[in-house]
């Protein structure tokens, strides 16, 4: 606390004490006049006219634990098993070694989103223990995208077009008239997407892209005419 002891104030003044528990340590009860009040980091009493009583009390505070590794091709700092207090926060740098990027990071086995280089992760209010682990991969000089269009429609770029490590590419399809598109195929996989384009994002491996498209349905109208 900022003030210990028999403190003296002049009647009808307000008196404020700041409340600081040591590292390690948090605020376990406060007392005003012998009543329990709500923990805060200070107590003001307002209009002092009489004679009063703060205690504080304090507890230890629990220690969890949080295990980082990562393979050859990175760093991550610290390193290993770290001890941390409850409601403290604990933050991870992590970098790739020259020559490979940051492939996977997860916090407590789910992937990150991160930078593929140079990355961080904070545990913020800690209240269990955790684990950060991260996956590196080499640098390719080049990486290489196919895109194919079905009959009845473009993609744009078309056939193979090489990429440098980390770079964006956007697709754009284009159906003929009275067409539309059916699926886009990435990989292997039908993606959702709206609009007419398709970005791959930091480019750190091959792909393929695939626009198939189809007939626009035309539906008859049945009219009279008297």
């Amino acid at each position: 606390v900022s003030q210990n002891g028999t403190i003296t104030v002049i009647e009808n003044t307000d008196f404020t004490l700041n409340i600081q528990p040591n590292n390690g340590y948090k605020i376990n009860q406060i007392y005003v006049d012998g009543k329990l009040v709500d923990n805060s980091n200070s107590i003001t009493i307002k209009n002092i006219w009489e004679n009063h009583t703060i205690s504080v009390t304090f507890v230890e505070k629990k220690v969890y634990a949080i295990t980082s590794t990562c393979d050859d091709g990175c760093k991550i700092y610290p390193l290993g098993s770290v001890n941390v207090y409850e409601s403290d926060n604990q933050k991870f740098d992590i970098v790739a070694n020259e020559g490979y990027y940051l492939k996977d990071i997860k916090v407590d086995n789910v992937s990150i989103d991160f930078d593929l280089l140079n990355s961080s992760y904070t545990f913020e209010n800690l209240s269990s223990n955790h684990t950060i682990s991260v996956i590196s991969e080499k640098i390719e000089t080049n990486y290489y995208v196919s895109a194919i269009a079905s009959n009845y429609g473009s993609i744009s770029p078309s056939g193979v077009t090489q990429y440098n490590f980390g770079e964006d590419c956007t697709y754009y399809f284009s159906p003929m008239s009275g067409y539309k598109l059916n699926n886009l195929v990435v990989d292997g996989k039908v993606v959702k997407i709206s609009g007419d384009t398709y970005t791959f994002y930091k480019i750190r491996g091959n792909h393929t892209i695939t626009a198939n498209f189809k007939p626009i349905e035309k539906i008859p109208i049945d009219y009279n005419v008297n």
